[in-house]
């Protein structure tokens, strides 16, 4: 990693092979490689042998288990067992000793060799291309789907967020100069991030103020507008990111590897495709909601976040206002280099003109009118009225004016009954009931998807995260259901095994049927998934198959 801009001083330098400094501010460690280094082609970098050498231990330790399971085999006695437990204890350690060794010693033949850097050259290329290609098409599938392009995009604009940013001489790296850069803008937002020198933006708003949506759009934009060379866009969601377990690149890498099995095989270098794909510059990240990790989270993500940017590392990072003010108070410190806007709310008549133009206009003679016409006429005529004024301020947000899109204008429904006062006493409620109108609005069977969404819901508040993923949903099923279905597997499999196959083995010196170790094998299984079951909150009430009818 390079040094990011605005480091503090003084620092500790340490010079090595005269082309990389080692950079220690803080708690914080950092490695700056200079921009004069020799080419790799003409100035081999030396470390092989070395890297050879930390194998030799591993692949010793692993000639020794395979020697001792040999020798215990044959062995007679109270010898057999110990022996054949201490080679297996050697085999099962070669695995995380040899691993680690194998892949150093592949990214030092990759620097000695060109031949290997071309090819991870060409590969890293197409990967990006591949990976562009799929991401085009999935966030083009996904503006269709929330029809952000139709008819036109709800206007967002946004306005520099001095408070939040670092220094502009630390901002403007073409110049150095302190003066700062207008970034207010609407709707084009690749534009304004084009004038950022450091390429790091920071979008905050409030909830629902479209930030997401605009991370969407921007990742899109800088798609289709990137050429063959520019980095490519990734939009990685933070609340699945834990800090404490993993740095910035693990975590990105492991996402995308998850997102694109093709980025997890393994490049000539020994690391994934992912991870090369990082280190060498070729995507951009997208950092999308910081406010949805966990509060106990946010402020060692941002430090290792500001720990694990190089000189020339840009990425977009998006949050609400009062989740990453909180975590820079914490921390005491900002994203070094990063420039940083406000989204601003919708005006009224923004909200209005949108909702206008998403509605059928039924012509009757010669007038042509829509449904929203009689409300967007009571918000002109009566500004002070109190209901006229919550009703104002829930279509300040996008996603309020999104919601109310769907739930009157692509529906029969009658938007004129958000004017009732006694329906609406508040605007939460108001908001409330747009929400509540949403599953019924898109879906044909809205009370059985309203029972499995309120069970994901439960179900990631149980977990304290707002990370969806498929593979965690077994174990909220109900115990009884759990430890049942794998009784009844694993009984099966052990009354196969025992119809099959009843010759007596000598297990460590015992001589019994081969089905009675795997019998207990499965009874420990089946304990292990009762076991683990028991401090978790019960789902069971909420479980969908029983309140759905199967």
């Amino acid at each position: 990693m390079n040094t990011p801009a605005g480091e503090p001083d003084p620092h500790q330098e340490a010079h090595a092979h005269d082309n990389a400094r080692i950079y220690m501010a803080l708690r914080d460690q950092y490695i700056s490689v200079s921009k004069e280094r020799a080419d790799r082609d003409q100035v081999p970098v030396r470390g092989s042998g070395r890297a050879l050498a930390r194998m030799l231990a591993p692949f010793c330790l692993l000639i020794a288990g395979v020697a001792l399971v040999w020798v215990g085999y044959d062995a007679d006695g109270w010898t057999r067992r110990p022996l054949l437990l201490a080679g297996m204890t050697c085999v099962v350690l070669t695995g995380p000793l040899l691993q680690p060794a194998v892949r150093r010693w592949r990214q030092a033949r990759l620097w000695r060799s060109p031949e290997l850097a071309r090819r991870l050259d060409r590969q890293l290329e197409g990967a990006a291309e591949q990976l562009a290609h799929e991401l085009g098409v999935q966030w083009d599938r996904e503006m269709k789907f929330r029809r952000l392009q139709h008819p036109a995009p709800l206007p967002v604009r946004w306005v520099n967020a001095e408070a939040f940013g670092d220094h502009w001489m630390n901002i403007r790296t073409n110049d150095g100069r302190d003066a700062p850069l207008d970034l207010s803008g609407s709707d084009a937002l690749n534009e304004v991030y084009a004038r950022i020198p450091s390429g790091r933006l920071l979008i905050l708003g409030q909830a629902g103020a479209g930030k997401s949506v605009l991370a969407l759009r921007f990742a899109y934009e800088h798609l289709r507008a990137a050429e063959p060379s520019d980095r490519v866009p990734v939009l990685l969601p933070m609340a699945s990111w834990d800090p404490v377990a993993q740095d910035l690149e693990s975590w990105a890498a492991g996402r995308l590897a998850a997102d694109h099995p093709a980025l997890a095989e393994r490049a000539v270098s020994g690391e994934t495709v992912a991870v090369e794909l990082l280190r060498a510059g070729r995507l951009l990240p997208v950092l999308d909601g910081f406010d949805e990790m966990s509060a106990a989270m946010r402020h060692r993500a941002l430090r290792r976040l500001r720990a694990s940017l190089g000189e020339a590392d840009p990425f977009l990072l998006t949050s609400r206002v009062d989740e990453y003010e909180a975590a820079v108070r914490q921390t005491d410190t900002v994203l070094p280099a990063t420039a940083a806007v406000r989204v601003e709310p919708l005006s009224v008549q923004e909200s209005m003109d949108y909702l206008r133009r998403t509605t059928r206009k039924p012509v009757v003679g010669r007038t042509v009118a829509t449904k929203w016409d009689p409300v967007f006429t009571r918000l002109r005529e009566h500004p002070r009225d109190l209901q006229v004024l919550r009703l104002r301020n829930v279509l300040t947000t996008p996603l309020m004016t999104g919601l109310a899109r769907i739930t009157y204008s692509d529906t029969s429904c009658d938007p004129a009954e958000l004017l009732d006062q006694r329906r609406f006493p508040t605007r939460a409620a108001i908001e409330d009931h747009l929400l509540d109108q949403l599953v019924p609005a898109v879906t044909d069977h809205s009370e059985r998807t309203t029972r499995w969404l309120a069970f994901l819901a439960q179900r990631l508040n149980s977990l304290e995260t707002q990370d969806l993923t498929w593979w965690r949903l077994s174990p909220a099923a109900p115990r009884v259901a759990r430890a049942v279905g794998v009784a009844l597997a694993l009984g099966a499999a052990t009354a196969l095994l025992r119809w099959q196959v009843d010759q007596p083995t000598s297990w460590f010196g015992s001589e019994m049927p081969v089905w009675v170790p795997f019998g207990v094998l499965c009874l420990l299984s089946v304990a292990h998934v009762v076991l683990t079951t028991l401090g978790e909150i019960e789902v069971g009430a909420c479980w969908p198959g029983g309140l759905a009818g199967g």
